[in-house]
């Protein structure tokens, strides 16, 4: 019996759609569940920076992190980061630090994604307890079958730079 050939070209054509929707869709929450994984990294409660060395196993070797507000730019290594939390631990008097994702747009294309994400940090002292926001763009790269942080570039909102509308929750 001869079969055409037109049906199974089509029904090929959808099984390979539906397989890269669903490779999509794992790789999506397979990000959100890295950027939580992420800032649970980043948040302390106890003055202690706890979580510097499982940040560093996050991270692939090189990666940056690199704070731009206002006119001033830092780009730091993890270990220089690190560092600097630990300094705003000393000379601050900083007892904890609560870093949330508020809202977020990933993009992926293979085995590189770029997370958009606006967050919400609460830095705790000893005399006061300051909240703010800002929008990390976070990269992500998948390194034997896990996505572990390339850079990240933040800035944070201030009286001359708004979060716009479509970076926050609706």
């Amino acid at each position: 019996m001869k079969v055409p050939i037109k049906p199974f070209a089509i029904l090929f054509a959808i099984c390979v759609l539906c397989s890269n929707q669903l490779c999509a869709q794992q790789s999506t929450r397979e990000i959100e569940d890295a950027a939580r994984e992420l800032y649970s990294r980043l948040t302390f409660n106890d003055g202690k920076f706890a979580y510097s060395s499982k940040l560093k196993e996050f991270c692939v070797e090189g990666t940056r992190f690199i704070a731009n507000f206002d006119s001033l730019t830092s780009v730091m290594t993890v270990d220089q980061f690190i560092s600097n939390v630990h300094k705003r631990i000393n000379e601050q008097g900083v007892t904890g630090v609560e870093e949330k994702e508020i809202f977020s747009k990933t993009d992926i294309f293979g085995a590189v994604a770029q997370r958009l994400s606006t967050y919400e940090v609460r830095v705790q002292s000893k005399d006061k307890s300051t909240t703010r926001r800002g929008v990390n763009l976070i990269q992500f790269v998948k390194v034997h079958g896990t996505w572990k942080v390339s850079s990240i570039i933040w800035d944070r909102e201030s009286e001359r730079l708004k979060i716009p509308p479509s970076y926050l929750p609706n």
